[in-house]
C-alpha cells in the first residue's frame, strides 16, 4: 500500500487547525502536528513558534501549512514574535527541501491595515518565496466548531434579538470551514501556482449585518436586528469592557471594521473551488434543527412524554445516515402539538415514495422500544387491572374508527 503525502500543520489544535487536520486525513494525507495535536491519533512534535522545529518533524514532509499565531505582546525590541518565529520556520523548511509551504494570512493583510493583525500578516507575506511558499488570505470563516471568531459571533447572536455592531453595513467575504480546508489542501498540492497570494474567501460579498441575521435565522431560528454603530465610541466602550471580557478587544473590532473587499474570483477559479452562499452554507444547520424538531414531535407522539436527549440524537443520526438527510415537510401545528399526528398518520403500509411519515414513525417506534424508558412506557402493564386495560383498548379502537375518514384524507400527503 502506497503511503499518502506527508503534511505538517502548525497550530493544528486551533479552530481552523483541528478541522484541517481531520479534512487532510480524509483526503489521504499523513498528518503531523508541529506543536499540540488536535487528536491523540495525530502524531505531534513539541514546538512553539520561535523555536527551531525538530528535524524529524520536517524530514520527508511534502507540505507545511502554517496556521500558528502567537498573540503575545511584542518583545523587548518592539518586534512582534510572529515575524522572527515564522522566518525561523521557513528557514527550516528550506533546509529540508519541503516543496510547498502555505502561510495562513488574512484578507485584511495590507501595509496600512487598521488593525495590527492585518499589518503583521502583510509583513510576514513579504518574507515568502514564491512559488514554493504561498500566502492564503482567508476571509471570515464560519461553520465547524463554535470557536474562534465564529464562536464569538454565535454567542453574540444568541445573546439578544437586538445587536449593536460596528460596521454592520460593511461588505464581507465569508467562507465555510470545509471550503477553507479544501482550498488550503489544494494549495498544498498545487503543482504550478501562478501567483504568490491566493484569496480564500467568497468572490461575492454580503453585508456583515445580513450575515449575522442569516446566522440567527438559519442556525438559531430567531430574528435579529443589527444596529450599526460608529467606530470611535465603540472602541472607547470596548476598551472598558475588555477588562472584564478579554475576548472582546479593539483588535477584533478593528479587524471587522477594516476588512477590505478583494477581487479573488480568478484565485477561486484556478483552485477549482466552489464557494457556496451563506444561505447554502448554513443550510445543514437549519436541516439538523428541523430534523431535531421532527424527532422530538414523533418520539413524543410515540412515547406520550418528552423523549430524552440521547434518543433524539439517535433519531437525528438515523435520518442523516439512512433517511435522506432531510426533514419531512410537517406543518408547525403537528410539530407543536404532537398529538395531532394522529389525524395525519397515513392508513395502511408505506407508499411508493421513500422516507415517508410512516417510515419516520417506524424509526421512532424502534428507538423507543430499544431504550428502557420507551420499553417501560410502551409495554409495562404491571399493576394495571385487566378491566382497565380492556376499556383502554376499546377507547383507542373507538377513536381510531372516528378518525379513520380524516386520516384517509390527510394521511395521503405523507404516504
Amino acid at each position: 500500500m502506497v503511503a499518502g503525502p506527508r503534511l505538517v500543520i502548525t497550530g493544528a489544535a486551533g479552530y481552523i487547525g483541528a478541522a484541517l487536520a481531520a479534512a487532510a486525513r480524509r483526503d489521504g494525507w499523513r498528518v503531523v502536528a508541529l506543536g499540540r495535536s488536535p487528536d491523540p491519533t495525530v502524531p505531534s512534535h513539541p514546538w512553539r513558534l520561535g523555536e527551531d522545529p525538530p528535524a524529524e518533524a520536517l524530514a520527508g514532509a511534502d507540505a507545511v501549512i502554517h496556521l500558528a499565531h502567537q498573540w503575545a505582546a511584542p518583545g523587548a525590541q518592539g518586534e512582534d514574535p510572529n515575524i522572527p518565529g515564522t522566518e525561523r520556520l521557513l528557514e527550516a523548511t528550506r533546509r529540508h527541501g519541503v516543496r510547498r509551504v502555505v502561510f495562513a494570512s488574512s484578507i485584511s493583510a495590507r501595509e496600512d491595515a487598521l488593525n495590527a493583525y492585518g499589518r503583521l500578516k502583510w509583513r510576514v507575506e513579504q518574507t515568502l518565496r514564491a512559488p514554493v511558499e504561498l500566502s492564503a488570505r482567508i476571509g471570515l470563516v464560519y461553520g465547524g466548531a463554535d470557536a474562534g471568531l465564529w464562536g464569538l459571533l454565535c454567542k453574540l447572536v444568541r445573546l439578544t434579538p437586538i445587536l449593536p455592531m460596528v460596521g454592520g453595513g460593511r461588505p464581507i467575504q465569508p467562507i465555510r470551514m470545509d471550503e477553507l480546508c479544501d482550498g488550503l489542501l489544494r494549495l498544498a498540492r498545487m503543482p504550478a501556482p501562478t501567483r504568490a497570494v491566493y484569496g480564500l474567501a467568497s468572490p461575492t460579498t454580503i453585508s456583515f449585518s445580513a450575515f449575522l441575521r442569516t446566522v440567527a435565522r438559519l442556525r438559531f431560528h430567531r430574528p435579529l436586528m443589527v444596529i450599526s454603530l460608529p467606530l470611535g465610541p465603540v472602541l472607547a466602550a470596548v476598551d472598558l469592557v475588555s477588562r472584564v471580557v478579554p475576548a472582546i478587544n479593539r483588535e477584533r473590532v478593528l479587524g471587522l471594521a477594516g476588512l477590505p473587499v478583494i477581487d479573488n474570483a480568478a484565485d477561486i477559479a484556478e483552485l477549482g473551488l466552489e464557494i457556496r452562499s451563506v444561505v447554502d452554507g448554513l443550510a445543514p444547520f437549519a436541516r439538523r434543527k428541523a430534523i431535531l424538531r421532527e424527532g422530538r414531535a414523533l418520539l413524543r407522539y410515540v412515547l406520550g412524554v418528552s423523549p430524552p436527549m440521547g434518543m433524539l440524537r439517535h433519531y437525528v443520526t438515523g435520518i442523516e445516515s439512512y433517511g435522506g438527510g432531510r426533514p419531512l415537510d410537517l406543518p408547525a401545528p403537528l410539530l407543536t402539538v404532537p398529538g395531532l399526528l394522529r389525524l395525519a398518520e397515513p392508513v395502511g403500509g408505506k407508499g411508493e415514495g421513500r422516507h415517508t411519515l410512516v417510515e419516520r414513525l417506524e424509526m421512532a417506534m424502534i428507538l423507543a422500544e430499544s431504550q428502557p424508558v420507551g420499553a417501560r412506557r410502551l409495554y409495562d402493564y404491571g399493576g394495571t387491572p385487566r378491566w382497565k386495560s380492556v376499556l383502554g383498548l376499546v377507547g383507542i379502537g373507538a377513536i381510531e374508527a372516528l378518525l379513520l375518514p380524516v386520516r384517509m384524507v390527510l394521511g395521503r400527503r405523507y404516504r
